[in-house]
């Protein structure tokens, strides 16, 4: 049916329409042929499929064409299917008639205006005339492009946008343009697929955007604001994105893109002395260094690296592995140093911290710990010495009372 009418409008179109289509011409000297209309379907003409396509030929010379011959020039992108050749046979002066094709559009035609060769003749012994038809051939996959789709690398509890830019790369306007994100993914169990829930929630306007038209080169930014859920685990999430519109032929198109979103925190890694046996009189001792993450993310792969300076050797290894630490806990590391003479009351010890946070990213830092070398008085160590001497003084002196009586006793008799 859709093919009867393309033809009967064809045949029914004035000349003065031809411009509305794709037209052409070929003047000779006896015979005026003109290419005065064009129709095809389906439409839009897409790369990889067929395309039947109608032109009205028309003789506005004041003599006949006894035997017109119209052929389709099998040139990048057409080739033609049934025949590439139609014999209209005798067109008179004023007169017209329809020449038909059946072409494939190669799967690798650019999209845009295409030109599209005819070749004209009088009669099979005439030389034949070309006349150049542009015909609009459109990649629907290309039709509503993509151009950026930006999100940011988020922390737990953060609030974050995720920006989609679309463009109207076809010559036509395009409408209902919708994207919507989906929170749902599906996941393969044991059991088979499950639904699990992305860690995200939408604020200020749900998952879905509009946008009511797009003119041809025309672009739009559909911004979605979402929050990361406090317990999210740090790593990177796929969320799925779909947009649809409707085509210039009115087909609701959709595509499925995925929006990639990184949860993951600059780690929180704090460095102290937890304790150490180094004092005003103890030159060699185990220093213990604690580390703390007090981040919202996990710490992997931790090492810790000491460097000596002229106020201390190091006897241990000066490196230690510490391994993970999760988040709000801790780990120690022991090194036992040797003090030099050039040691003062506080030793400056530096540290240097090589780890990766929970998407593996590396991360360094230094730090310069102090230790204090505390004197037996200020440990509380001192004290405890003095009791004991007061206490033999007085055990002594008890001893040496008694021992006086038992000598008075012996001179008395």
């Amino acid at each position: 049916m859709k093919k009867a009418m393309a033809l009967l409008a064809l045949l029914l179109m004035p000349a003065v329409f031809a411009q509305d289509y794709a037209s052409g011409q070929v003047g000779s000297l006896t015979a005026d042929l003109y290419i005065v209309a064009a129709n095809y379907d389906p439409s839009p003409i897409v790369p990889g499929n067929y395309v039947d396509i109608w032109l009205r030929v028309e003789n506005r010379g004041d003599t006949e064409a006894p035997d017109v011959v119209v052929s389709v020039s099998e040139e990048f992108p057409w080739r033609a299917i049934d025949g590439r050749t139609v014999d209209l046979g005798r067109l008179g002066p004023n007169s017209a008639a329809i020449a038909s094709f059946r072409l494939l559009v190669d799967g690798a035609a650019p999209g845009g205006p295409t030109p599209l060769r005819v070749r004209l003749q009088r009669s099979a012994l005439d030389t034949p005339e070309v006349a150049q038809l542009s015909v609009d051939v459109e990649r629907l996959d290309a039709v509503l492009a993509i151009q950026s789709v930006v999100a940011e690398r988020v922390a737990p509890g953060e609030t974050f946008n995720v920006d989609v830019t679309v463009a109207n790369s076809a010559s036509s306007v395009l409408r209902a343009i919708k994207g919507t994100l989906r929170l749902l993914t599906q996941v393969t169990t044991t059991g088979g697929l499950s639904t699990v829930e992305l860690p995200f929630t939408p604020i200020g306007g749900g998952i879905e955007r509009t946008v009511d038209a797009l003119a041809p080169g025309e672009s739009r930014t559909m911004r979605f604001t979402l929050v990361v859920d406090p317990d999210a685990e740090s790593k990177p999430y796929k969320l799925p994105l779909e947009i649809s519109y409707f085509d210039p032929s009115g087909t609701n198109r959709t595509r499925q893109e995925v929006v990639g979103v990184i949860v993951g925190a600059d780690p929180e890694l704090s460095v102290a002395i937890d304790s150490t046996a180094l004092s005003s009189d103890t030159t060699t001792g185990d220093v213990i260094v604690r580390f703390v993450n007090y981040g919202v993310g996990d710490i992997k792969f931790l090492t810790a690296r000491m460097q000596a300076t002229d106020e201390f050797v190091i006897v241990s290894s000066p490196d230690v592995y510490v391994g993970k630490i999760d988040s709000d806990d801790y780990e120690t590391a022991e090194f036992r140093l040797a003090l030099t003479s050039a040691a003062d009351d506080q030793v400056e010890i530096p540290l240097v911290m090589e780890y990766r946070d929970a998407n593996n990213d590396k991360y360094s830092k230094g730090v310069s710990l102090t230790v204090v070398r505390y004197t037996p008085k200020q440990l509380g160590t001192q004290q405890s010495n003095t009791l004991l001497v007061f206490f033999v003084v007085i055990v002594l002196g008890v001893v040496g009372w008694f021992a006086y009586r038992r000598f008075r006793k012996k001179r008395a008799k």
